[in-house]
């Protein structure tokens, strides 16, 4: 429903009679496009004759091919539109200057507050221009700052992110969620503090989840589905809680809970 508010809103705009540049604070402001000022025409999306049938009304959808976004034709119509809010951006004259108030504000230091697991602090910071926080641990309050998990090392092109943290109560064990591209899909890994290596436990398909430990740190329970055909296009039915082992396979882990006659409730475990 959100993506096809989401063009059908895109669509209303495209249909708007060409609009003359708009104006901002520290820009030239023109109540009328005039002779000198620029038009923007907003790309146009190809309509297509596809209709749904909804308890037997048949209701038209032109534009449901932009709900897959490796479609051509969507590709297309996106790069349009970042082609179209470049250009205007980019004639901006206060964009240099709006660019640099915004960095002044957006640019310092942050700290999260600290957690103690097993004598050990843990803890997120970001020096202002990182683009994701680094997870930090100590020996306790006056220990020397390490790097837990570093988000910039999960990927060449910043594009994998760190979806969750959970440390074990021991604090040797990190269960993070790494997620790919911003996907709500997550890989669940194991990192060993110590070492700053991830163990070789790696648990696919985790969804909506984080993980909780087992008191003595052996394992911990987790959320997620069946392995899907498609992932994105895959419906969040069936979601089941498992319980993983340090040191076992995801093959191995055993089914906690169930609710297939209810496929559409997402179930959780907390310990």
């Amino acid at each position: 429903m959100r993506i096809r508010l989401a063009v059908i809103a895109a669509v209303a705009i495209s249909t708007i009679a060409p609009l003359g540049q708009p104006a901002f604070a520290g820009d030239t402001a023109t109540s009328t496009p005039s002779a000198t000022s620029t038009v923007y025409r907003y790309p146009a999306a190809p309509r297509t004759d596809h209709t749904d049938t909804y308890f037997g009304t048949t209701v038209a959808d032109p534009y449901r091919y932009m709900e897959e976004p490796t479609d051509p034709r969507t590709q297309r119509w996106v790069a349009a539109e970042a082609m179209l809010a470049r250009r205007y951006l980019d004639s901006l004259p206060s964009l240099a200057s709006r660019t640099e108030q915004v960095k002044g504000l957006w640019n310092y230091a942050k700290y999260s507050p600290p957690s103690q697991h097993g004598g050990r602090l843990f803890w997120f910071a970001n020096d202002g221009v990182q683009a994701q926080p680094v997870m930090y641990w100590s020996d306790g309050p006056t220990g020397a700052p390490r790097v837990a998990l570093d988000p910039s090392t999960l990927s060449s092109d910043g594009t994998v992110s760190i979806g969750f943290t959970n440390v074990s109560p021991d604090g040797r064990f990190i269960a993070w969620g790494e997620s790919d591209g911003g996907s709500d899909w997550r890989t669940i890994r194991v990192r060993n503090v110590d070492t700053g290596q991830d163990l070789p436990d790696t648990i696919k398909w985790a969804k909506f989840t984080t993980a909780s430990w087992l008191p003595d740190s052996s394992g911990f329970t987790y959320s997620g589905y069946s392995e899907p055909a498609n992932p994105l296009e895959q419906t969040n039915a069936n979601m089941r809680v498992y319980f993983h082992t340090l040191g076992e396979t995801q093959a191995q882990d055993r089914l906690v809970y169930a609710d297939p006659a209810h496929p559409t409730l997402r179930t959780y475990a907390r310990i």
